[in-house]
Order: structure tokens, then C-alpha cells, then sequence
């Protein structure tokens, strides 16, 4: 998970979750990432695997999946926590997103 100093992508998140495979897209100039929300914040009970939840450092977050979105790199702020061992339900909902399945 990381923060971004711009607050445009701020707005009603509490942090992005980058994805990519460690180092080894270190060359390109944008990140894919997935906006995160406090599960507590959200109104609608979401879709659960689309938008699952996830946790990072002992708090509950959801996974905004339909939000997936490319930003810069110099857009993103440290890294504030890491969801590696939870790859299969990140994976899972951008296979849903992406075909549906």
C-alpha cells in the first residue's frame, strides 16, 4: 500500500495499492493501482470478490477494484504496508474485473 501526496487521488481512499511484480517493471514512468477505502466508510454493501477485503497491518480495508486506475510513479508517496500474501484475492478480483470471471 502506498500514500500519494496529491489529494486529488485522496479523496474518499485511504491509500492506493500498487501492482506490480517486485522490481521488475522498476523502468516504467506509471504504476497500476487500486484505490483502497476503511471498510467502515463504505454505504453500499460491496460485491465481495470485486471488491474484497483485505488487510493490511492489522486494519480492514476493501479493495476498490472498479477504480483501477495508471498514475505517474512521482504521483506515489512511500510505501506504507505490503498485501503480498494476499496476491490470490487481489489477483482473483482483476480477473473478475477484467473478464468477468
Amino acid at each position: 500500500m502506498v500514500r500519494t501526496p496529491n489529494p486529488h487521488y485522496n479523496v474518499g481512499r485511504s491509500g492506493l495499492q500498487e501492482l506490480r511484480h517486485a522490481d521488475l517493471l522498476d523502468e516504467l514512468q506509471t504504476r497500476l493501482v487500486i484505490p483502497l477505502t476503511k471498510a467502515p466508510a463504505l454505504t453500499k454493501k460491496p460485491i465481495a470478490r470485486l471488491t474484497p477485503p483485505i488487510e493490511i497491518d492489522g486494519e480492514q480495508y476493501v479493495l476498490m477494484t472498479p477504480q483501477l486506475a495508471g498514475i505517474a510513479r512521482s504521483e506515489l508517496g512511500p510505501a506504507v504496508g505490503n498485501v503480498a500474501d494476499q496476491r490470490s484475492v487481489v489477483t482473483s478480483a482483476l480477473a473478475l474485473l477484467v473478464t468477468g470471471v
